[in-house]
């Protein structure tokens, strides 16, 4: 009876307990609906609760909603929720766009099976018809003429049926390119056409059987690299829709995030951050709190003021797999917004193969509208309307396409130029520059485009906000720039590795098959 009644006790306080620390969350969001700023402090005073259970509950609400950490002068942890937005939690300009991605791909799907349907069939069936007619013409005459489709034309054909349900036109393996002014990016590896591939298989299956004792020279020469050449039909899908443009993985971000812990003994300053993604000075801020609660962090302040998180724990490992490779936001430039990615000899077969659909389809029209032909409303819409709004299309799609690209462009462009002058900072440490010195610097890569002066002051703007630097004018009238909010964190960090230990080892203290 007594250890019933001492269970039943138990199961009570520990009911209780629970009540108490969901009432202790609830209290807190109360708190945060009329004031989105404060210290751990405020909400103690205002709410009675303690402030170790303050800063324990307020981690669950960083997990929920997006906050921003800032530190006072006195080296106080400032919360800061702002318009108290879920993480996660999506805008309808955001539903907006997705909407749109949809509409788009499944347009896509319908207008590239019309593509297998209508450019190819259509093309033969006009094709067809002329050679029809040029033989009636031939026969009429001397009876002598012959016709010869040459193996070049055949194989393209062959390419177009065998690849009329090949959905996607590249590889997911990348390669490193350089645009025309002078910036390296991704790019997917181009599908080859399907007979290409048969092809390579064949010969690389006939090498197989002959193969031989390779000669002395043989040995020396180094092995060819063939290369790998799109597909007709992808070509023609690219030249509607264009090509597919390398982005990051989606969680790429936050994987770097966790390299660099792990390789920085689990210290990371909000400058850093903004190195390793680039984001602006509320996104970088916002990053940084959802860091804490994904990877189990500590947000800390350092002896100079200097706000910083400690991952002392997610260093530790039972392996040396350290994750994906670090890659600095300023080595990693954007990839250009290609209309088509073809050739331009490709554009202008696959150019050609439509205009002669939409001349043809312009005859049938006419054709179709004599009131003496008995057939003329079925070769009207048959041969005529239908493969017309296909070949319009087929022309329009890319022309639209194309001035819907300006805009991303030039914000490519942009974020190209901020990452070499971010380059140009964190190279620095974060000292004082002058303007001059930073352009110098910027245009000490020569395979770059070169800028100039008033171009690196126009992107400087950003920047100046974004590192919470400041502009001054120095003895000789000088325009400088001083990042001393870069140069303080960055020192700070490094002097914390310093102090701290290497504490990644694990000893087993006890094994369950012991």
């Amino acid at each position: 009876m007594y250890k019933y009644k001492k269970k039943v006790l138990n199961d009570h306080l520990f009911q209780n307990f629970m009540n108490q620390d969901s009432q202790k969350i609830e209290m807190i969001e109360q708190y945060l609906q009329n004031h989105r700023r404060f210290l751990l402090t405020d909400v103690a005073a205002a709410t009675g609760i303690a402030i170790f259970d303050v800063q324990q509950n307020l981690d669950l609400l960083l997990e929920k909603y997006d906050c921003r950490l800032q530190v006072s002068e006195k080296g106080e942890i400032i919360y800061d929720f702002a318009d108290l937005t879920r993480r996660g939690e999506r805008k309808f300009a955001e539903y907006l766009k997705i909407a749109q991605q949809w509409l788009w791909e499944a347009f896509k799907v319908f207008f590239r099976l019309w593509i297998a349907v209508t450019l190819v069939v259509y093309f033969l069936v006009f094709l067809v018809i002329i050679i029809a007619v040029i033989i009636m013409f031939l026969v009429a005459g001397d009876g002598d003429g012959d016709i010869d489709v040459g193996d070049g034309f055949g194989s393209v054909f062959g390419d177009l049926f065998t690849g009329i349900f090949q959905w996607h036109t590249v590889e997911n393996t990348t390669y490193s390119t350089t645009d025309s002014r002078g910036y390296d990016y991704k790019r997917y590896e181009a599908k080859s056409s399907m007979s290409a591939r048969m092809k390579r298989k064949l010969n690389g299956k006939n090498k197989k059987e002959n193969k031989t004792e390779p000669t002395n020279t043989e040995i020396i020469q180094k092995p060819s690299i063939e290369k790998v050449e799109k597909g007709f039909t992808a070509c023609i899908y690219d030249f509607v829709f264009g090509e597919p443009r390398y982005e990051k993985p989606i969680w790429f971000d936050q994987q770097e995030i966790a390299s660099f812990l792990r390789e920085n003994k689990g210290i990371i300053t909000l400058s850093e951050l903004k190195a390793l993604n680039g984001l602006p000075k509320n996104e970088a801020e916002n990053m940084f709190s959802d860091c804490l609660f994904r990877f189990e962090g500590k947000a800390e302040v350092s002896e100079n003021g200097v706000l910083y998180a400690d991952f002392s724990n997610f260093v530790r490992k039972v392996n040396n797999n350290q994750g994906v490779p670090i890659e600095f936001y300023w080595n990693e430039y954007e990839a250009p917004y290609e209309i088509t990615g073809n050739t331009i000899w490709t554009n202008t077969w696959v150019i050609g193969l439509n205009l002669f659909n939409l001349c043809c389809s312009v005859v049938g029209i006419g054709i179709g509208a004599d009131p003496e032909f008995d057939l003329g409303a079925w070769v009207e819409i048959g041969l005529g309307w239908i493969p017309f709004s296909f070949s319009a299309l087929f022309f329009a799609i890319p022309v639209l396409r194309s001035l819907t690209l300006i805009a991303p462009s030039i914000r490519r462009r942009k974020s190209n130029i901020r990452k070499r002058l971010m380059k140009v900072i964190f190279a620095n440490e974060g000292r004082n520059m002058t303007l001059e010195e930073i352009t110098a610097q910027v245009n000490s890569e020569k395979t770059l485009e070169n800028l100039d002066q008033n171009t690196v002051e126009e992107h400087l703007k950003d920047l100046v906000h974004d590192l919470e630097a400041e502009r001054g004018i120095d003895k000789k009238s000088n325009l400088v720039y001083a990042f001393d909010r870069v140069e303080k964190d960055l020192k700070t960090a490094q002097k914390l590795r310093q102090e701290r230990l290497n504490d990644d080892s694990m000893q087993i203290m006890f094994d369950s098959k012991e």
